[in-house]
């Protein structure tokens, strides 16, 4: 893993992304902060319609987005949604070793993904909208937060 150049500019995909916390802020405004950055990661994930996929992704660390947003200590999990309605609830350990990738082998992505390692690949989800910090109870189901979608954990 390794930062890219600070004092290159960095941008926003085309069709922004929320995230929520005690705070909400756009994936643009995060990115205008200093003390934000782009990596680097080689990630394998199984793909629905291919297999195992290993590429190298560019994107923010979810860690990063969590700490802008102050995420509330109770957070057990994350809430990823892509523009089309489907939702995944990540356990929030996995998740913040995840990134939300903007560019795939050096070629920009026309929308965000989540990744993370050892995630399976149904939560691997693309065309991203909105990342929600949410607390569940111990016994409550994470699929009650979780909803399907026409395609956004296709290959890409």
């Amino acid at each position: 893993m390794s930062d890219t150049d600070p004092a290159t500019p960095r941008e926003s995909p085309g069709r922004d992304v929320r995230i929520r916390g005690a705070d909400e802020r756009s994936l643009a405004a995060v990115l205008d902060r200093p003390d934000v950055s782009t990596v680097d990661r080689s990630v394998s994930y199984e793909c629905l319609s291919e297999g195992r996929r290993n590429a190298d992704w560019l994107g923010v660390p979810v860690a990063d987005l969590v700490d802008a947003v102050e995420v509330p200590p109770a957070t057990t999990h994350l809430v990823v949604e892509s523009r089309d309605g489907y939702r995944s609830c990540v356990a929030v350990d996995e998740a913040l070793e995840g990134l939300l990738a903007l560019e795939r082998d050096g070629a920009k992505l026309d929308h965000p993904r989540f990744l993370a390692p050892g995630i399976e690949g149904p939560r691997a989800v693309k065309d991203v909208a909105a990342l929600t910090a949410v607390a569940l109870d111990p016994d409550e189901d994470r699929s009650e937060y979780e909803t399907s979608g026409s395609d956004s954990t296709d290959s890409e």
